[in-house]
């Protein structure tokens, strides 16, 4: 069986325990992450040996070709990346409520 290829968006203190059970599932292969924050990024790619590392959404699928995104940025991000993820022909997990506003519901 080939492993599923998921990149990640997002930096924050909850990824590593996301990280931390996905590394230990074996069908699953962390191959890359982009955040707005490039230092958290880099210090999770040297933790889990993630080997790409991407200033936007945008280059982390053309450069790491994942299966899946895992959307793990703060509450009020989520709408706006959500929104921008959703462009792209790719599987996602958003970790929280895609909204925040009844508002945004609508949209």
């Amino acid at each position: 069986m080939s492993k599923v290829k998921v990149g990640i968006i997002g930096a924050s203190s909850i990824i590593r325990n996301h990280l931390d059970v996905i590394s230990s599932i074996e069908w699953i292969e962390e191959v890359g992450i982009t955040s707005r924050t490039r230092k958290k990024t880099k210090h999770v790619v040297r933790e889990y040996g993630i080997t790409v590392c991407s200033d936007d959404v945008k280059s982390l699928i053309e450069e790491a070709c994942p299966d899946l995104l895992m959307l793990l940025v703060s509450a009020d991000q989520i709408f706006s990346v959500a929104r921008k993820v959703m462009l792209f022909v790719v599987l996602v997990f958003i970790e929280k409520s895609p909204r925040i506003s009844l508002q945004e519901t609508r949209i």
